[in-house]
């Protein structure tokens, strides 16, 4: 059904075509009065309305800083990455940036951070468990960096629109990753194969940043009312994509992210769909979905050592089994509240150091469970692991279902995040260390899923719910 496009002012209403009519008649009777020209009527295809897949009432068109805070996104997400080849530079770089940016304009970003309290639940948890730490200087030292990292997703989602956003993670990414491909080292895998690293230090952590690149270019690609000159960057990652994540010989990146693509595919065919099918077409879905996790369950529990092999990984997961064992061994300990936020992977710890050793890792840094369950009950305990996994559950929600109520090729892109994240869990530990893009996205897409709650939203709904009532009545 096309829709129509009323702009009243500043403020724009989205109404069925079929409505335009009865809409222009009742204008009078709406707002007592003829508009005299304060008003233009404009038509909008539905096509082009959802493929913005973008909630009008999400976007501030008066944030401040006009071109500033979409270079200061990309650059932001173009730098973090980086940090293990950077080191402490890419992180400096970006505090500068956005505290520079808070400063010239602070009441917009305090607004918007002090309404987005669901984010906060695990900053809240991770400073709270400086209380009970083993090591609380480092435990405080990371939960100051955990709340800063929030704090600025909020005011960079808040700064800029969807659409930017997602252009300015495209132009990151794919120079960053192509990059890595020209200049970065390799390594040797488990079964002695060459393995690319690119720029990041290691294979899994660079086939996951291609994975982002891919989803992010895809998403952009599709989407018409990107500019043209970074639609034709997002086809240079998608054409390099699967070539480089191949080349990184990450199997379980590799494997996780069919199940995004898919994902993102399955919510970009919605906007073909009637709206009255698409409960229809979920509930298909949703089915689908069921039946090949449970299978693929039964298949990897029963004979598990012939899946694994045909993977390329043995059926320990290179080792993530000895961890996991030792993992459960510390939670018994520590059951409830946990050892605190980012206090076990220190030096000094004769836990932490064993298996540092065990696992031949001689720089003594830069390790953790490979599991959200186990790395974040061993932190902050089972208390910290439920409040943190419905702060995540909460997000990933609300992003699905504003993926299919608003398909497009963002609300794909962030709807492919949370299958990623969802997949990776129970073997990696992505989005829960500060200082990095994965911990960026997820929140972010829970903040484009939500409008922003400003006079002008609240004028916007007004506007928009005496319109509906209007026309219910025409109706009648």
């Amino acid at each position: 059904m096309p829709f129509g496009y009323i702009e009243l002012g500043l403020q724009e209403v989205y109404l069925p075509s079929d409505d335009l009519t009865l809409f222009s008649r009742g204008i009078p009777a709406i707002f007592g009065a003829s508009p005299r020209g304060k008003m233009q009527t404009r038509a909008r295809s539905e096509k082009a309305f959802m493929s913005s897949s973008m909630d009008p009432e999400s976007i501030d068109p008066h944030a401040p800083g006009g071109a500033i805070p979409w270079c200061c996104a990309c650059l932001s997400m173009a730098l973090l990455p980086l940090n293990q080849a950077l080191g402490s530079i890419s992180v400096a770089i970006f505090l500068l940036m956005w505290i520079g940016y808070v400063a010239m304009w602070p009441a917009h970003a305090f607004a918007m951070v002090g309404r987005e309290r669901l984010l906060w639940i695990f900053p809240g948890v991770a400073v709270a468990s400086t209380l009970w730490s083993i090591a609380p200087e480092e435990t405080l030292r990371h939960a100051i960096q955990l709340a800063l990292t929030t704090f600025i997703t909020i005011v960079m989602a808040r700064s800029l629109s969807l659409r930017a956003f997602l252009s300015a993670l495209t132009c990151a990414l794919v120079p960053i990753i192509l990059l890595s491909a020209a200049l970065g080292s390799t390594q040797l895998t488990e079964t002695g194969e060459v393995a690319a690293r690119g720029l990041f230090g290691a294979k899994n952590f660079y086939a996951l940043h291609i994975s982002l690149m891919l989803f992010a270019c895809l998403g952009t690609l599709v989407e018409p009312r990107q500019p043209l000159l970074v639609r034709l960057i997002a086809a240079v990652g998608v054409a390099a994509g699967p070539i480089l994540l191949m080349a990184a010989k990450s199997i379980g990146t590799f494997v996780t992210a069919g199940p995004c693509l898919v994902a993102m595919l399955a919510v970009l065919s919605f906007t073909r769909l009637r709206r009255d099918l698409r409960p229809i077409a979920i509930c298909i879905l949703v089915v689908v979905l069921t039946m090949v996790v449970t299978i693929s369950a039964v298949m990897i529990v029963t004979d598990k050592d012939y899946i694994f092999g045909l993977l390329g990984k043995s059926s320990n997961l290179t080792g993530r089994d000895f961890l996991w064992y030792r993992a459960r061994f510390l939670i018994a300990q520590r059951p409830t509240l946990g050892v605190g936020y980012q206090a076990f992977w220190i030096q000094g710890n004769l836990e932490a150091e064993g298996l540092w050793r065990a696992e031949h890792i001689a720089n003594r840094g830069g390790f953790h469970f490979h599991s959200y369950y186990y790395g974040t009950i061993v932190e902050l305990g089972y208390l910290g692991f439920c409040l943190i996994t419905l702060q995540y559950v909460a997000l990933a929600g609300a992003v699905i279902v504003w993926a299919f109520r608003r398909p497009g090729g963002e609300s794909a892109f962030f709807c492919a995040i949370v299958v990623f994240y969802l997949l990776r869990a129970p073997v990696e530990l992505d989005f829960t260390l500060p200082f990095g893009l994965t911990p960026l996205l997820l929140p972010a897409g829970w903040l484009y899923a939500f409008p922003r709650t400003t006079s002008e939203t609240s004028l916007t709904r007004s506007y928009q719910l005496g319109l509906e009532n209007q026309l219910r009545a025409l109706r009648r």
